[in-house]
């Protein structure tokens, strides 16, 4: 029944996030405990039903007459402080919707009619994100304190969640990097909490925090750089002048595509037409480089050394981090620094042998490979 202890009620403010479209189930969760606390939740159902406006009187000369009935005025006092307090919980957008209801159950039977279907819709929906949420690249935290959010909204809409479900739902969503967790929790015979669950999966976040940052600094490869001005990656061997190429014979390829007549086949040049080009080729100053004959000598060379060839080699070099630790080895007889200070016992390498680094360039005994 609703309070006849005094017309002031103390409700409290109304909830800061008005009643909107999209968040019936949270406002109705504000709005019940401050009715509740108020023992006025009979206006709601119509309980607590609007008393007589009148009551009949009867006179000292025994005569009757139709008085105001002061439960009515008790009534119709907190009835509207409730009515009150609910619109001022409301947006602009649902005010419009309510307007002429003069009563608080006529009040909260149109908001719950306006809001019955969606309420059901927003309930399959929070089942099914709890249900597929992953955690994904997401922290440990932020993955259980939306699943724990999914829950709250779930136990406001009447469907509360339990431990076990809850603690399935989130090991459900845990990628594989977790399967030494979930088949830990599996062993144990015991069921376990939500809040045991978080615990087990922040320190295992951790272990394995401390654990990549222990081995950390290690080799890494750069990405394969791409050719500058090159469609795809060139040969050394053929620089593929007039279409024709040349072995490392130096021999020019003379063969051409006989004229079309259905065989498909090639056809050689003539004995005599190839014994007076090689005696014109004898004409020609020797090559420096390939040691032929050839115009201009070593300026068109097919081997001459070209700039770009050693920038394509430098561009698929390796990256890595340099270890500067120094570690004992048994079995080497020999070790190789750019540090010598690293070194109490050196001599100087006199050996013929060259070290190729990922750059491409060359170290070793400029003596003896001059």
């Amino acid at each position: 029944m609703a309070s006849s202890a005094g017309v002031a009620l103390n409700l409290g403010s109304p909830p800061s996030e008005k009643l909107a479209r999209g968040n019936f189930i949270l406002w109705k969760t504000h709005v019940l405990p401050a009715l509740r606390g108020a023992q006025v939740t009979g206006l709601l159902d119509n309980f607590d039903a609007a008393p007589p406006k009148t009551v009949e009187v009867t006179k000292a000369n025994k005569t009757t007459a139709q008085e105001p009935n002061p439960l009515y005025g008790h009534w119709i006092a907190e009835d509207q402080q409730v009515l009150s307090y609910l619109l001022n919980s409301m947006s602009p957008e649902i005010l419009a919707q309510v307007v002429g209801r003069d009563s608080t159950f006529e009040l909260w039977t149109t908001i719950n009619n306006l809001f019955a279907s969606q309420s059901q819709s927003r309930i399959t929906n929070l089942r099914i994100a709890i249900t597929n949420t992953k955690k994904g690249t997401m922290s440990s935290s932020a993955y259980m304190a939306k699943m724990k959010s999914l829950g709250d909204e779930l136990a406001a809409a009447g469907l509360p969640v339990s431990d076990p479900e809850m603690v399935d739902y989130i090991l459900a969503g845990l990628d594989r990097d977790y399967d030494s967790v979930v088949a830990a929790i599996g062993a144990v015979k015991n069921s376990i909490t939500a809040d045991d669950l978080f615990a087990q999966i922040s320190a295992f976040d951790q272990r394995m925090e401390m654990l990549g940052d222990s081995s950390s600094g290690g080799f890494h490869t750069s990405a394969n750089a791409v050719y500058r001005g090159h469609g795809s990656s060139r040969s050394r061997s053929y620089r593929g002048r007039g279409g024709r190429g040349r072995d490392r014979s130096g021999d020019r390829g003379d063969r051409q595509p006989s004229p079309s007549n259905g065989s498909g086949g090639f056809r050689g040049r003539p004995r005599q037409q190839q014994q007076q080009q090689v005696r014109e080729q004898h004409d020609f100053p020797e090559c420096q480089i390939c040691l032929k004959h050839h115009p201009v000598g070593a300026r068109i060379c097919w081997w001459r050394y070209e700039e770009n060839d050693q920038e394509e080699k430098e561009a698929h070099a390796v990256s890595y981090g340099v270890d500067t630790n120094w570690y004992a080895d048994s079995a080497a007889t020999n070790h190789i620094t750019g540090e010598l200070d690293k070194l109490t016992m050196r001599e100087k390498y006199n050996g013929g042998d060259q070290i190729r680094t990922a750059s491409g360039s060359g170290l070793g005994n400029k003596e003896n490979n001059s």
